[in-house]
């Protein structure tokens, strides 16, 4: 990874059983949208920020006993990440990933949630769709 590295995608208790083969629980076809997004934005984005002293740590792979999100979260599956760029609100992010969609579908972008706070959630979860399935409440 060129952007990210495991900490930024794992929550801090996956990272100290596992180290650098946390990455395992990722499917890379989601580091690979994030990555790619990193450098058509030319934006600073980041997942989790735990390692370097923030707070957030379930916006990548979060384990099966998570609470956090739906039972069935495309997060537990490691095929989905909530990106966030500072300055940016969820709005804007979703315009974002929409605008750079032809470049980030094909390599396997399938879902992304419209923002309405201040991240944007990506997945890479099998749909049938041509296009993208846009989901969430927030216009």
């Amino acid at each position: 990874m060129k952007y990210f590295i495991v900490k930024d995608l794992v929550p801090e208790s996956i990272y100290n059983a596992y180290k650098e083969n946390s990455i395992w629980f990722l499917d890379n076809r989601v580091i690979n949208v994030a990555e790619k997004l990193v450098e058509l934005s030319g934006e600073k984005i980041t997942c989790n920020s735990w390692a370097s002293g923030g707070s957030l740590q379930f916006c990548g792979f979060r384990p099966l006993n998570c609470a956090i999100g739906a039972s069935y979260s495309q997060h537990k599956f490691g095929r989905a990440l909530d990106l966030h760029i500072v300055g940016l609100s969820g709005k804007q992010m979703f315009e974002l990933v929409l605008a750079y969609s032809s470049s980030l579908i094909p390599l396997g972008l399938t879902a992304i949630e419209r923002g309405c706070s201040s991240w944007i959630h990506v997945d890479v979860r099998y749909t049938s769709l041509s296009g993208l399935f846009i989901f969430g409440n927030c216009k």
